[in-house]
């Protein structure tokens, strides 16, 4: 008996098991991301510099080809804050991290989706679409993916009539302005809501009927108090314009991949974009349910948005998941089970009869599965197992033999390791490029990739007095092709230094 009472304590339902499955999923998601190559290093130095000197740097220190250029820190409350949790526990403990961001997303849009739907299945299929689509590689951005779920879920408790949230949406701006740039969405979100609501009453007063003018008063007071509050900022007013600054970069959307539109012949595009916007509109097509003016406003502004460029496609997703929840019941599943020949129960999967004790076994089991699999790709498990959590490409050997040996002189390297090198050796040494694009130009990015190109590499090399060049190494195919190839049959260079992921090497004859 006592055994029965612990398994019965212990066994979750499947209703629980069901619920779980997006949450599991999420999390085993983020433990096999590694630190990526590309846009985060330099924000966690960036951290370490403010945190080391108590202020914010208003030109560029990383590089030697941009040095003493303007440069906005617009990030800097995330950048203290992952070197912070860096600092705590190293590698691991950032994506641990990340880990639990993420999860909060999760969990406030299963909350958004549950309350619109009323429905297990409907909540947990559409938080497990997000959840398989969403990108979840660390950098600064991960905080206005919380923020804007934040946003979305006290918008939605006020449009379902809860008025106690709404003054909340100032100070998370307060926030948000210093930790990433996405803080114009949260804006856009409010503005979008506040439309909606103005049509509807302009609507009803023309009608005749009454109308609560208390929801537009104090929807409106929030948004003018989030506007107030974006200028809490080391910019001020300034911030506008260098979101425009960093959104209108030519060399970014040139050159940029995330900055491209979405394509629908390439699996990235469909994760992104085309999967969640072809489900969604269908179930919108096929729901007996009448789409809501706010949620047909969100879905096409917001894939509108997402077409522009796979950065943007996130947001999209965000939005699309309480749509996709609320109108996912509303499809008249019997009816096309029937004409297809099935008959598929499909609440029988969400059943919550308590079930016989083997029914009680088998969730407890599965239950364990599920955690266990979960465990296995933990950053501390795998930290135990002697498993990297860097990027496969990250140059490690060569940012050791560079450090141990104290090279001093500028150094030409792929835009990919920038990032990495400036975390490592800054400042003894300084960068040519990383992934501050729009710091650089595009001018200056066409150069770059001359360097690779071009015939007369040598001049272009030593006009920006490069005294090392590390390149990745390439594959056995491709020796002696490309850059590669050239600076290894010239005589003006010397190899000192090679393993499995690059090749450095130094200049042999003088500079001047």
């Amino acid at each position: 008996m006592q055994l029965s009472g612990l398994l019965k304590r212990l066994s979750p339902t499947r209703e629980q098991l069901w619920y779980s499955i997006p949450f599991f999923f999420i999390i085993q998601k983020c433990f096999r991301e590694n630190l990526p190559l590309l846009d985060f290093w330099w924000h966690l130095k960036m951290g370490q510099v403010i945190l080391e000197n108590g202020a914010i740097p208003r030109t560029d220190i990383f590089s030697f080809t941009a040095a003493g250029k303007v440069f906005v820190v617009q990030n800097w409350l995330a950048e203290t804050i992952l070197y912070a949790v860096y600092a705590l526990g190293g590698e691991k403990i950032l994506l641990l991290f990340n880990t639990a961001v993420f999860f909060a997303v999760i969990f406030i849009l299963w909350r958004i989706s549950r309350s619109l739907s009323h429905s297990t299945w409907a909540s947990v299929f559409a938080t497990m679409v997000v959840a398989v689509c969403l990108p979840v590689n660390i950098r600064p951005q991960i905080f206005s993916f919380l923020l804007f779920a934040l946003f979305y879920w006290i918008l939605s408790s006020w449009d379902a009539g809860g008025f106690k949230r709404i003054y909340w949406l100032p100070i998370l701006v307060v926030a948000w302005v210093n930790l990433h740039g996405a803080f114009v969405l949260g804006l856009g979100l409010m503005a979008i809501f506040l439309a909606v609501e103005a049509i509807h009453l302009r609507v009803t007063t023309v009608a005749g009927e009454y109308a609560d003018r208390r929801r537009i008063v104090h929807l409106g007071a929030a948004f003018m108090l989030s506007l107030v509050a974006t200028l809490a900022n080391p910019e001020g007013y300034g911030i506008y314009r260098y979101i425009g600054t960093v959104v209108n970069d030519a060399s970014s959307r040139l050159f940029v991949s995330e900055w491209q539109p979405p394509h629908i012949m390439e699996l990235t595009g469909i994760l992104l974009f085309f999967f969640p916007f072809f489900l969604t509109a269908i179930t919108l097509i096929l729901s007996e349910k009448q789409p809501r003016m706010i949620d047909l406003i969100l879905f096409t502004g917001f894939a509108l948005f997402g077409l522009t460029a796979m950065r943007n496609c996130a947001w999209f997703q965000l939005i699309a998941t309480p749509i996709l929840a609320r109108h996912l019941p509303s499809i008249p599943w019997k009816s096309m089970l029937v004409c297809w020949g099935s008959d598929l129960k499909r609440n029988s999967l969400f059943s919550l009869s308590p079930g016989s004790g083997n029914v009680q076994r088998i969730n407890l089991a599965v239950a364990g599965l599920l955690v266990f699999l979960v465990l296995v790709k933990s950053p501390l498990w795998r930290n135990l197992q002697g498993e990297g959590l860097l990027d496969s490409q990250t140059p490690v050997g060569a940012a050791d033999y560079i450090e141990e040996h104290n090279l001093k002189g500028n150094t030409f390297h792929p835009q990919i390791y920038g990032d990495y090198l400036l975390w490592r050796l800054w400042p003894q040494q300084r960068v040519f490029f990383d992934g501050r694009v729009h710091l650089y130009g595009e001018e200056f990015v066409r150069a770059y990739f001359r360097i690779y190109e071009d015939s007369d590499w040598e001049d272009r090399l030593k006009k920006s007095k490069i005294r090392y060049v590390l390149l990745e190494k390439p594959q056995e195919s491709d020796e002696g092709k490309g850059l590669v190839g050239r600076i290894g049959r010239s005589r003006n260079w010397k190899k000192i230094f090679e393993d499995s992921r690059s090749i450095l090497w130094e200049r042999l004859t003088p500079i001047d």
